[in-house]
């Protein structure tokens, strides 16, 4: 060992570095020869054997399906499933998002938090964007833009309500389900995946080595159109029930900060399906 710091300089010379050149992939590879040893009488013919097996069947697998699951078309890691694409379905509905094992219990929304969660699905959601721009073109007149983001923050949920369910207009019938709102009554998960990702709560990371749990949202400012980072931590990931729709999924963030301005507070962050995040106050 007197002589190992001797020779060490000398192979980093000629060898480069040190992963091209050492021996874990070979002594991986044996390991795998190992296990498919079934007849210790014929080592070498039962490896023989496996790897011919395993040569045939990588081969065949090439010409199967794309609905038959091989080794070539297995699911990335954090596959958050496919979209239900279904027709006559809203687009807020249509993202792809799997939860993580069963709903660990159920709690009511505060009207703060079923409020936040509302109006996000109605300001993301593709066939409301014709209601968002009438109810601007009405209050947004002689108005700041800062003062048009309160009104559409604090009025807009119940007007929506109001010219929906009003009977002014021939409005369908999801539209009808969508103006009800969410249930106070939500399943709370531990985790959700999305968009290649993997979220998991604070809570549920405090007991695990690995700490999982912090996120960034690209926000804008009022007076800026450049996007801002704002970091948190997710505090809870919910599954919001729609009257006649199916649920989506919310997550609840606190101790965000960005890079111009503090928010501190311990704000409801609705989290759809597809991953993105808003900021609702």
């Amino acid at each position: 060992m007197e002589h190992l710091a001797i020779h060490l300089p000398y192979e980093a010379r000629v060898g480069g570095l040190v992963q091209f050149h050492w021996m874990y992939p070979f002594e991986r590879q044996m390991g795998k020869l190992k296990k498919t040893i079934g007849n210790k009488n014929h080592v070498e013919a039962s490896i023989v054997e496996a790897y011919i097996l395993y040569e045939i069947s990588q081969f065949c697998s090439r010409y199967f399906g794309d609905d038959v699951q091989t080794s070539w078309n297995q699911p990335p890691r954090n596959y958050s499933g496919i979209g239900s694409n279904v027709p006559g379905q809203l687009s807020v509905f249509c993202c792809p998002g799997q939860s993580i094992g069963a709903h660990s219990r159920t709690r009511c929304l505060t009207l703060k938090e079923r409020n936040a969660a509302e109006l996000y699905v109605l300001l993301n959601c593709k066939e409301v964007d014709g209601w968002v721009t009438k109810f601007e073109e009405e209050v947004g007149a002689n108005i700041t833009d800062e003062q048009l983001q309160r009104v559409r923050r604090n009025s807009f949920v119940q007007w929506f309500k109001n010219m929906v369910l009003g009977g002014q207009y021939e409005i369908s019938e999801l539209l009808i389900h969508l103006a009800i709102g969410p249930t106070f009554k939500v399943n709370v998960y531990n985790g959700f995946y999305a968009n290649g990702s993997k979220f998991l709560t604070e809570e549920y990371t405090m007991t695990r080595k690995t700490y999982n749990c912090g996120v960034c949202v690209k926000g804008t400012t009022i007076n800026s159109e450049d996007e801002i980072d704002y970091y948190g931590v997710l505090k809870e990931i919910i599954e919001l029930s729609m009257s006649g729709n199916p649920a989506g999924s919310a997550r609840r963030r606190s101790s965000s900060s960005g890079s111009q301005g503090q928010r501190n507070r311990d704000q409801p962050q609705v989290f759809s399906s597809s991953g993105i995040a808003h900021d609702i106050e």
